[in-house]
């Protein structure tokens, strides 16, 4: 119900709902980070392509079923990285 869900919002303190979006976005940086670590470095992707990756993995998870952001997410940085999905899935050889 998008009324009441509305109307809670009104009641929030804007400070506390600023440090939230903040601890958010801190979060999804940190995850970034440390997704990009399982590349090696002459192939890991952008800062900001890795994080547009990972926020529409995030995205499509909240919308579809079975984890389906994560083989989204897997597939762009495969096609980012001239490389297959499952080679994206599987990470680096030797690691």
């Amino acid at each position: 119900h998008w009324a009441t869900a509305v109307q809670y919002l009104r009641l929030a303190s804007p400070v506390w709902v600023v440090v939230a979006f903040g601890f958010v976005l801190i979060n999804n940086v940190s995850k970034t980070l440390r997704w990009r670590l399982l590349f090696p470095p002459e192939q890991m992707p952008p800062r900001g392509y890795a994080f547009g990756a990972m926020m529409s993995g995030q995205l499509l998870n909240f919308a579809l079923p079975l984890r389906s952001g994560d083989l989204t997410r897997a597939y762009f940085t495969g096609r980012y990285r001239g490389a297959s999905t499952a080679t994206a899935v599987a990470g680096p050889p030797g690691r």
